[in-house]
């Protein structure tokens, strides 16, 4: 008996094999109908590290404002479909059919992982059980109820059935009825349990990674989206110019830019901040340069000018060192004013540069008005509906529709601004951009501040210079030219009928009666008698000349009426004279003649002004230095010096009036000549000067002589 059992063992064993692998096997998850395969190309492509990829999964949508991620979704479940399949084929081949339309958490418990004790039970078939472990088979707990195909339960056997890994009840199929049993019930063998409990776990969870990788993948474009989409309107990107990876720097080598693509959206900023970077200090140098020849050229000019102007203008110098300073003060002015104008314009580009603040700001105001993942979480919350709950199980978790909202409200949190953690993008590329400006602002302020500073004190001392020159402008130096005094008029020439005037009138004339001079009004008289020559007594009479103004009347201080002058009296002062005289000499209100009859102050002999009596003959010598007119109230005559007469005769100091040379024949006296050249030497120089005085006062050559009213 036991040869023939050996006989047939490898032949049952085949069979049973056989009959074993001949199941067909069948998928656990189905796969989603009607998915579209990815694009391959992408028209008008954005370029960049992460929105190429997002492109792809929002397809044509991303530049229309309608980006769908649904399509996208579907394939992504379908591969991961697809996998899981064939992971728990790999593992548990007739798992699927074993389970039929149950789900696989009716069979194991997905949070323990261990088969459900109170559904399935162990059954042993002893045909086929070897030290490898098979033999053993998982049906469900109904196939018990078929006891004609399991031995008594007091068998030994069944006591070391119960003994297993699994913790199930296990029974025995008497020998040959384990296939009739298999027939009417699923089974499924213990060694291919054992390899599914120990991967399950794995699978499945695999396959729901791939919803949370969808969930956040979309989470993370809607947002990249969301910033990329104002692009256009907010930094005014354009797809031709800054859709390709290029970079710019300063001339210096300070300020570099650089771009990925249009997904860098600080690049087109930080370019334009680079070229007024280099405005700025470029146009410094050639404010300068040009400022240096308008310089010179000015300088030029306020030279050529002072100089042109320094005879005539004291104050030359001053305004030519004030035209210097104020060009100086202008110049730094006008740098300050560049400068600003061009600090401003940086300033201004600086402010365009994105910070990630910002950007995140933008993401956040974007996505929340944003209606188009509604349908996406629709579309997602039905297919894991289908695939996890229907057929793997329900799981602890919130849901896909809760965990598409919590991603997409953490979104521009996590995968715009959190940089260098949970996000990785090229949105950001040229942070230290904004350093570098702000560096380059401060340098600039302080030159500004430095310029403005300077055309101040410029400025003041510009206003101290002109200063001085007002105070040289303003000082009158006292002449040291001659400056003769105007002749005033006097109240009766301005108003001759004036009371004053018209009462105060007298009679004024001065008359030449042959050897003697008269003068009305307040006049004096002299004759030749009363100047007899003392070697003998003799007179020379004057020649018959006679001139009479005693009909002269005017008022007081009124001017002598004008008469034609000659050539005879010349301008040059009289010469020195000496009359030696003796006999007595009067001087009266009355007329000439031989005394003062009218009792007037008698002029003594030697020369002095006395009052009264009448003048007695005396010798008498006297000399002159010069011989001069006196204004005052009155008209006198008066001599230089005087000296007592010696009783002794005197020598004449005018002896030369006589000399050898002979004098005029016809007696008339040469003002003009020296004294020596006048008359001869036995002639009376008192009667030679009357007799010339009369025939000059005729010819009205005289200059005469007003009283002035002060």
């Amino acid at each position: 008996m036991k040869k023939q059992t050996q006989k047939h063992f490898p032949t049952l064993v085949l069979f049973v094999f056989t009959s074993l692998f001949s199941q067909t096997y069948a998928d656990i998850l189905d796969i989603p109908p009607n998915v579209e395969s990815a694009p391959k190309t992408i028209k008008n492509e954005l370029y960049g590290p992460e929105i190429s990829s997002c492109q792809e999964r929002a397809g044509e949508g991303w530049k229309t404002s309608k980006p769908d991620y649904s399509e996208y979704a579907k394939r992504e479940i379908k591969e991961a479909t697809i996998e899981f399949n064939k992971n728990i084929t790999q593992v548990s081949p007739s798992l699927a059919t074993f389970l039929e339309d149950k789900k696989i958490s009716d069979f194991i418990d997905l949070d323990t992982y261990k088969i459900k004790s109170d559904s399935y039970v162990l059954i042993q078939d002893p045909d086929q059980t070897n030290s490898m472990g098979a033999g053993y088979f998982i049906m469900p707990r109904g196939a018990r109820d078929s006891r004609q195909f399991f031995v008594d339960q007091q068998n030994s056997v069944e006591t070391r059935c119960n003994d297993n890994n699994f913790g199930l009840s296990c029974s025995a199929t008497l020998p040959g009825k384990f296939q009739e049993l298999a027939k009417i019930n699923k089974y499924i063998s213990e060694k291919e349990v054992s390899k599914l409990l120990k991967n399950l776990n794995t699978i499945i969870g695999s396959y729901k990674k791939t919803y949370h990788t969808i969930i956040e993948n979309v989470a993370k474009c809607s947002a990249l989206y969301a910033v990329i989409s104002n692009g256009k309107a907010v930094r005014g990107m354009d797809l031709s110019e800054n859709n390709r990876s290029q970079s710019s720097k300063t001339y210096d080598g300070k300020l570099k830019c650089e771009s990925l693509g249009y997904e860098t959206q600080d690049y087109k900023a930080c370019a334009e901040a680079a070229t007024y970077y280099d405005a700025v200090f470029i146009g410094r140098k050639a404010v300068e340069t040009v400022q240096q020849f308008q310089y010179m050229d000015k300088s030029m000019d306020i030279q050529t000018e002072m100089a042109k102007n320094a005879q005539t203008d004291a104050a030359a110098g001053l305004k030519a060192q004030k035209q210097d300073i104020q060009q100086k003060a202008e110049m730094a002015r006008t740098r300050a004013a560049t400068e600003t104008a061009a600090v401003g314009a940086l300033w201004h580009s600086m402010q365009k540069i994105p910070s990630i603040e910002q950007i995140g700001e933008e993401c956040q105001n974007k996505i929340e008005s944003a209606n188009n993942l509604q349908d996406f979480s629709t579309n997602l919350s039905a297919l894991y509906k289908n695939a996890v709950n229907d057929k793997i199980g329900p799981f602890n978790d919130p849901g896909i529709a809760e965990e598409i909202k919590s991603n997409i409200d953490g979104a521009c949190s996590t995968y715009v601004i959190n940089v260098g953690q949970t996000a990785s993008h090229a949105l950001i590329q040229n942070g230290d951009a904004r350093e570098i400006i702000q560096q380059a602002l401060i340098d600039a302020g302080v030159n500004i501040a430095t310029m403005l500073g300077t055309a101040e004190i410029l400025d003041k001392q510009a206003g101290r210079v002109g200063d001085a020159i007002k105070l040289v402008n303003d000082h009158d130096p006292e002449s040291l030219a001659y400056d003769s005094q105007d002749i005033l008029a006097t109240e009766c020439q301005i108003n001759p009928g004036s009371e004053n005037c018209v009462n105060a009138k007298y009679e004024r004339g001065v008359g030449y009666h042959n050897d003697g001079i008269s003068v009305s009004g307040l006049q004096f008289a002299t004759s030749d008698s009363t100047l007899p020559i003392d070697e003998t007594t003799r007179n020379t009479e004057a020649a018959g000349d006679n001139t009479n103004r005693t009909n002269t009347i005017g008022g007081i201080g009124a001017t002598i009426d004008a008469v034609d002058k000659g050539s005879g009296l010349a301008d040059s002062p009289l010469g020195a004279a000496s009359v030696s005289s003796t006999g007595a000499n009067g001087l009266g209100a009355g007329g000439g003649g031989g005394g003062a009859a009218g009792g007037g102050a008698s002029a003594p002999a030697n020369g002095s002004a006395r009052t009264g009596g009448q003048g007695a003959n005396k010798p008498y010598v006297g000399s002159s230095k010069k011989v001069k007119y006196s204004g005052g109230s009155g008209l006198s005559f008066s001599s230089g010096a005087r000296r007592v007469a010696k009783k002794e005769k005197a020598e004449n100091p005018f002896s030369s009036l006589f000399g050898k040379k002979g004098a005029n024949k016809n007696g008339v006296l040469n003002f003009r000549g020296v004294a020596s050249d006048v008359g001869s030497k036995n002639g009376s120089i008192f009667q030679m000067i009357s007799k010339r005085y009369s025939a000059v006062s005729k010819d009205k050559r005289l200059e005469e002589y007003q009283k002035v009213n002060k």
